[in-house]
């Protein structure tokens, strides 16, 4: 059984912006999706076996998220195997009618129980994404032999535009301009000429960037020369905080530490993200003294976060979280996940258990150990994926 097809593959273009991820690394010839496809059978093979139809089904899925959310998965077990674990999937407990994604265990010994999730637009937001790609595909369809274009999207289209109309509209202005000039003015400081287009839930700017002497006219060549959105949808700080919630809603008492690993696929998830949605958004209060002075007071957090509530400390089953974002099979030596312990878990998950960069809680202050890199622990090769 294996996750890609077994056919010839002659394909060497770009990715559609609308294309299913899993279907063009399916029939892509390009070296480094080869070189993708390799790594992920290797690490399908070492699956455990009572997985593997169900992973290559969601794997294989036409709708991205399935197919990445699918992905993590056998990452997160290639993870563990090179940190000489072994992982029981799905381990029964008989006290809840739910179970855990792995059971690490190393030695024959039990260490800890891991759920595997990954962060998700909603629908609405997903279909308004597929609708702007669908509109990045028609425009590099245009026939364009002098400009690459910028494009700025404000929203996002709310039905699918109409290609002619589009065409129509840009080709007539871009015919407009000359591309040498339009260079020249720009040498001097000057800005690309602009168009904005109203559509029916969005409004686009395109900016005509001329192409080099070496590339106008040139058949093959992607009309879209830059992406500039103005909008990004979802909130990663409440995707952590949700994600972790509901995987630990699920136990109350467990046997072993409890970790919940997250992919977040938020383009705009950062460090401050993670803490905001585990501990509470940061908050500053100032107070007055009897001198009539203003005492400021930092390193608060609201009361809002995966482990701290209104009530104090909830979901206390979750003994850490592991948080990486947009971990994709082309990020793979540039990402790496980073653990950060629950300082209210009924369990904790000693320190050693895992090389990763981990975050605990000493002395009132979050602390960071350094660990080691994905990339070394799964031994990919250097530079990755190998270069077209």
């Amino acid at each position: 059984m294996q996750l890609f097809d077994s056919i010839a593959r002659h394909d060497l273009r770009p990715r559609r912006y609308h294309e299913p991820q899993f279907q063009y690394h399916n029939i892509s010839a390009r070296p480094p999706i080869h070189a993708i496809r390799s790594l992920l059978e290797n690490w399908f093979k070492c699956f455990p076996a009572d997985g593997k139809d169900d992973l290559r089904a969601r794997f294989r899925s036409r709708i991205n998220s399935q197919h990445r959310s699918a992905f993590f998965e056998p990452y997160v077990h290639q993870l563990l195997r090179c940190m000489s674990y072994k992982v029981l999937l799905h381990p029964p407990l008989e006290w809840v009618g739910t179970h855990p994604d792995f059971l690490v265990t190393r030695d024959a010994e039990a260490k800890f129980y891991m759920e595997v999730t990954a962060t998700f637009d909603s629908e609405q937001e997903q279909a308004a994404e597929a609708r702007t790609a669908e509109m990045y595909d028609k425009l590099n369809d245009l026939d364009s032999p002098n400009f690459f274009l910028g494009v700025r999207s404000v929203g996002a289209p709310s039905k699918s535009l109409p290609k002619s109309a589009l065409h129509r509209k840009l080709e007539e202005w871009l015919r407009s301009l000359d591309p040498d000039s339009v260079a020249a003015g720009y040498s001097l400081g000057g800005q690309f000429p602009a168009l904005e287009l109203p559509f029916e839930g969005c409004r686009v700017t395109f900016e005509a960037i001329p192409k080099g002497i070496e590339n106008r006219g040139r058949q093959g060549i992607r009309t879209i020369g830059m992406i500039l959105p103005e909008v990004v949808t979802g909130n990663p700080r409440i995707e952590i905080r949700d994600a972790v919630s509901l995987k630990a809603r699920k136990y109350k008492e467990l046997s072993y530490p409890l970790t919940v690993a997250v992919n977040v696929m938020n383009e705009c998830c950062h460090e401050i993200d993670i803490m905001d949605g585990l501990f509470g958004t940061e908050a500053v209060t100032e107070s007055l003294m009897p001198d009539g002075t203003i005492k400021t007071h930092w390193n608060l957090r609201h009361p809002n976060g995966a482990w701290y509530g209104p009530a104090g400390p909830r979901n206390c089953a979750a003994s850490a979280a592991i948080i990486v974002a947009q971990l994709s099979p082309w990020t793979l030596s540039t990402d790496t996940p980073v653990i950060v312990h629950n300082p209210w878990a009924k369990l904790s998950l000693e320190l050693t258990l895992l090389p990763l960069p981990q975050y605990f809680l000493s002395d009132g202050r979050l602390r960071r150990t350094a660990g080691q890199s994905a990339k070394d622990l799964l031994g990919l090769p250097n530079p990755w994926p190998v270069p077209e």
